[in-house]
């Protein structure tokens, strides 16, 4: 069972959990993600993707607090790619918003409408091999 502290801060008697970043044999500070879902206009998804994709490589990730991201496009709408940002904690991901706001902007001619953005906490990420 977890249970709230300060900052964000969950603490449990396992050495690992997945999602969080390990601050002592038992607590883990939260990783908090971005999802941004991108609706472009009729054939352009690959070129703004690519715009977005330069700027997640050049700027954000060097960004403090950035732990990783994920792209991926829809294999339902043609027109429609998301991408999740993940940050060590929840001071990093409001810090970072200037920088989205930025990329959004250079590619917003590309937009069919703006974003569908959302605030998430990472619970758990496994990928098996």
């Amino acid at each position: 069972m977890f249970f709230e502290v300060e900052k964000s801060i969950f603490c449990k008697g396992y050495k690992y959990m997945s999602g969080f970043n390990q601050i002592d044999d038992r607590c883990f500070q939260m990783v908090v993600a971005r999802i941004a879902k991108f609706h472009f206009k009729e054939g352009k998804r690959e070129e703004g993707f690519e715009e977005l994709d330069l700027i997640l490589n050049k700027q954000v990730r060097s960004a403090r607090g950035f732990r990783g991201y994920i792209t991926s496009f829809s294999c339902d709408q043609d027109n429609v790619a998301m991408i999740l940002t993940m940050w060590e904690d929840n001071e990093s991901f409001e810090d970072s918003k200037e920088l989205f706001s930025s990329a959004i902007d250079k590619v917003k001619p590309l937009f069919e409408r703006p974003p569908d953005v959302e605030h998430h906490r990472i619970d758990t990420v496994n990928f098996n091999p």
